[in-house]
């Protein structure tokens, strides 16, 4: 799973080039969408509000969070099932995989940021850019 995309992005178009960055661990692996619905866990403090926040179902958001999990020996949250604090909470190493996650997508773009300029410059820039027969927001009179 990956972070939410524009309407452009899901209709396979994007501005210039980008990253997606995965680390493949175990049997599985451990990717933007995951960490962000971990992040969403610490957050809204439930499995059901992040996958409501992500706008996935509960079903699919617990299975996310258990291919994550089976990357590591240690819980990465703990849930509660009854009383008045019912819910989930990140453990320790859970908001150390957010955090080292982050940092190390942070040092990945930094150091791809040449070669992702070059890309961009080489981009084909897309039929719809420059064909006058395709209406753009703002040219017909319309927005």
């Amino acid at each position: 799973m990956s972070r939410p995309k524009s309407k452009r992005e899901a209709a396979g178009q994007r501005d210039r080039p980008g990253l997606r960055v995965k680390i493949y661990m175990a049997d599985d692996m451990i990717g933007g969408g995951k960490v962000h619905l971990l992040k969403l866990v610490a957050k809204e403090g439930s499995i059901l509000g992040a996958a409501r926040a992500m706008g996935v179902d509960y079903k699919r958001a617990w299975f996310l969070l258990e291919t994550l999990q089976r990357c590591f020996e240690a819980p990465l949250f703990v849930t509660k099932r009854s009383g008045a604090n019912r819910g989930a909470a990140l453990t320790p190493l859970g908001h150390e995989v957010i955090m080292r996650h982050d940092a190390h997508l942070s040092a990945v773009t930094a150091a791809s940021a040449d070669y992702l300029d070059w890309l961009a410059s080489q981009q084909r820039v897309s039929d719809r850019d420059t064909d006058p027969a395709v209406a753009r927001p703002g040219q017909d009179g319309m927005t």
